[in-house]
């Protein structure tokens, strides 16, 4: 018996450092690209005074929320000048101050609203 308790330390070991080895590798590996945090959407209507906009969008999984369409808050008014009515988009989105703000924005289509 005293002959295999060396051998059980060396095995546990070896196990715990191949396991330790194998974590960082694997959650490097499962980290999704960033874009896939974007949902999609379409511009609809935009406020600039109150610096809002209406869109109609995909489901946003990064917040988990369905389908639908509602207003956004976008704080940086540089983005929303560069939005327009008709746009298709994809987003980023946050839950901040009271309110869900759009903190990134790319615009993937222009279909300018008549």
């Amino acid at each position: 018996m005293k002959a295999l308790y060396p051998l059980l330390l060396v095995l546990c070991g070896a196990a715990g450092a191949a396991a330790q080895a194998v974590a960082p590798v694997r959650a490097a590996s499962s980290a999704a690209p960033v874009s896939s945090a974007l949902a999609a959407g379409e511009v609809l209507e935009i406020d600039a005074k109150e610096q809002r906009v209406l869109v109609k969008h995909g489901p946003i999984a990064s917040i988990g929320m369905d389908a639908m369409t509602m207003e956004f808050r976008v704080p940086d008014r540089k983005l929303l000048q560069k939005l327009k009515p008709g746009d298709h988009i994809r987003f980023a989105v946050l839950w901040r101050n009271g309110d869900y703000e759009i903190t990134r924005a790319e615009v993937t289509a222009r279909h300018p609203k008549p």
